[in-house]
């Protein structure tokens, strides 16, 4: 990580399976292992080492973000839109009655595979491009006010 500061965030919200490079046990003896990977660069900014990241054509590996600091590299399985494609079908949930909400760059298969994925207004501009459903601003409790809207129409 770099920072002690980050280090100890990523231990707090995602518990003692957080290494860094330099931890015990050695990165090489996980790999296979591994569901996400956390990557910051202390000159590259976070739009920067995104692209750069993408542009290494690291195969199936999923390369996004969630707004922070970091770029996440997940396994296929782990990404969102699969994710809720998959736990779709086990519940017996046809796609047509799929909504999701999103804001950044790891959202974005979600958005894609649900039938109604809604922006946040504040949201990274990829995703404001992927799709024409918005939902009011976090701070104003969007994803509750479209709620509300779904249930009473």
């Amino acid at each position: 990580f770099g920072d002690h500061a980050m280090k100890i965030q990523m231990h707090r919200r995602y518990g003692p399976g957080v290494w860094d490079l330099e931890d015990e046990p050695p990165i090489a003896q996980v790999v296979d292992r591994l569901v996400k990977v956390m990557v910051g660069h202390p000159d590259l900014g976070h739009d920067a080492l995104l692209t750069r990241l993408q542009s290494l054509g690291l195969g199936h590996l999923e390369i996004s973000s969630s707004g922070a600091d970091f770029v996440e590299i997940t396994a296929p399985e782990a990404e969102k839109g699969q994710a809720v494609e998959r736990l779709a079908s086990q519940l017996g949930i046809d796609r047509v009655d799929t909504v999701a909400f999103g804001d950044q760059m790891n959202d974005l298969g979600m958005l894609r595979w649900v039938r109604s994925g809604y922006a946040m207004e504040n949201a990274h501009p990829e995703i404001l491009a992927a799709t024409d459903l918005r939902a009011p601003h976090h701070d104003d409790d969007g994803v509750a006010q479209v709620i509300e809207d779904l249930l009473n129409s």
